[in-house]
């Protein structure tokens, strides 16, 4: 758990299930976002490969420390072609938790970065939350850095009607 690299232990367990036939693997639980990595098994054939999301971090969590307080939702597109099954596309949406704390009761909503970034006024933020929401951000995004994000978001404005 909170350990921002997958272990070694990790690792066997994902190789293993690899080559007994999984295509993919998804996993969760160490409440901070882990590595995505993609895996080969024929290296003479680069258009097919398995891929790892060792941890999708925290998607509903009351955790607000850091690399705790978000995670990402992950797609990926598969292919049947005969008797494989390839991953032709994926990508990642990082997701930050954002308690809002009123007479005594949290409420939680789970707020896709990128609408964020494009509509941080909107949001009426502390500064503080600013702040957090950026970092988040800005980790998960060099902590994945070789994975492309879904900016699904990106340009999306939204407009408050009084």
């Amino acid at each position: 758990e909170y350990e921002r690299d997958e272990n070694k232990q990790q690792d066997a367990l994902a190789q293993f299930i690899l080559k007994n036939g999984a295509d993919a693997i998804i996993g969760s639980h160490p409440h901070v976002v882990q590595p995505v990595k993609l895996y080969y098994p024929d290296l003479s054939d680069s258009s097919r490969f398995n891929i790892v999301v060792y941890s999708l971090g925290n998607f509903v969590s009351n955790q607000r420390k850091r690399y705790c307080d978000g995670g990402i939702i992950f797609e990926m597109t598969l292919q049947k072609r005969g008797s494989f099954t390839n991953v032709t596309d994926y990508n990642y949406m990082p997701v930050w938790v954002y308690r809002k704390d009123i007479n005594g009761k949290s409420d939680f909503y789970i707020l896709p970065v990128s609408l964020f970034l494009g509509n941080d006024k909107f949001f009426n933020f502390l500064d503080y939350e600013r702040y957090k929401i950026n970092q988040f951000y800005q980790d998960t995004r060099e902590h994945l850095k070789n994975i492309p994000e879904n900016r699904f978001f990106d340009g999306y404005v939204i407009e408050q009607h009084l």
